[in-house]
């Protein structure tokens, strides 16, 4: 776990709701943290464009596509949204994660899909929050299979920490 553990750089943070974003920002400002980018946009496996569907719970939001399973779907809108491949984004942006938080609801597999470059080259500690115990073990066997010791993140349902052996 001490390889996750380093001083912070630029920290980007991808939100699909403007106002989740707008909130974010004056949060930040409130407290004069000035290494943050905020994205309103989706990382997945492409870059473009996807439906996105705000269900009435906000932190169950989600990619249109992809059907949530571990709650209610309750919708009360949707919107297209920028889309965007992880490698593809920090490669154009010059950065190297050296921890990388993926809560997704549901399209775990879709951002690992997106990020075969970060992955290959074990950029860093990974925090995936998985929304099933199918998810959970199609990322367990994605990470362990690109050469990363995944644990279960103590005391959280469905966590895995992954970093490299």
């Amino acid at each position: 776990g001490a390889k996750c553990v380093g001083s912070l750089g630029t920290v980007v943070a991808f939100d699909p709701i403007e106002s989740n974003t707008e909130t974010i920002t004056k949060h930040l400002v409130l407290n004069k943290i000035k290494n943050t980018r905020l994205e309103t946009m989706a990382v997945s496996n492409r870059q473009g464009e996807e439906r996105f569907v705000v269900e009435d719970n906000n932190a169950n939001s989600h990619l249109g596509d992809v059907e949530i399973q571990h709650a209610q779907s309750s919708p009360k809108k949707s919107f297209f949204i920028p889309t965007v491949r992880l490698d593809e984004y920090c490669h154009l942006n010059s950065l190297a994660p050296s921890v990388i938080k993926i809560d997704v609801e549901g399209a775990e597999l879709l951002v690992l899909e997106g990020c075969q470059t970060l992955l290959e080259s074990k950029v860093g500690c990974w925090i995936i929050s998985t929304h099933s115990e199918q998810l959970m073990s199609g990322c367990r066997r994605v990470m362990e299979n690109a050469g990363y010791k995944v644990d279960l993140l103590e005391g959280f349902h469905h966590e895995l920490l992954c970093f490299p052996e």
